[in-house]
Formats: C-alpha cells, structure tokens, sequence
C-alpha cells in the first residue's frame, strides 16, 4: 500500500506541487491527481531486490519526503526491515 502526504502551507493554505498531468484540474481535484501520479511513479520506479524477491519477502518500508520550491523530491527518512528497501527508497 501507499500513503503520501504532501503539501505546501501558506497562511494555512494547503497548496500540493503540480504534476503537468495535473495542471487542468481544481483544487480538490490537484490532490487526488498528486497522490495518484506520485503512486504510479512509485509502482513503475520501485524495484524490490532480487534476493528479497526470491525469500517471498513481506514488510512494510515508511518514505517521508517533501517537495521543495523547485519541485524537487527530498527524502527526509527512510524505515525499513532490510536496508537494500532504504536504498532503493533513496
């Protein structure tokens, strides 16, 4: 599964960073097409090691990140059981 939380706060404002995808929808609309388009990156982009893949592996890995300014992905922690999962987070 996946969890995403990600946004920016002005004033207490919420305003979540932009995919172009994203770029014709509203308000409410923008965040559900950001945490959509940050899940598919995700599942097209995260590779599961090869010898994890061949234990039949099962775990969780927790990823916080944020969006800076320029759009930017920052990985700011990374929990796992197996330390190839924070890597490949990274």
């Amino acid at each position: 599964s996946l969890t995403a939380t990600a946004q920016f706060s002005d004033k207490n404002t919420e305003k979540f960073p932009v995919f172009p995808s994203c770029e014709s929808q509203d308000s409410k609309a923008l965040e559900t097409c950001f945490y959509q388009e940050v899940q598919d990156f995700v599942y097209r982009n995260f590779k599961v090691p090869t010898a994890l893949q061949e234990k039949n592996f099962k775990g969780s890995l927790i990823v916080l990140f944020e969006v800076t300014d320029q759009g930017n992905f920052k990985v700011i922690y990374v929990d796992a059981a197996e330390e190839s999962l924070v890597t490949e987070s990274k």
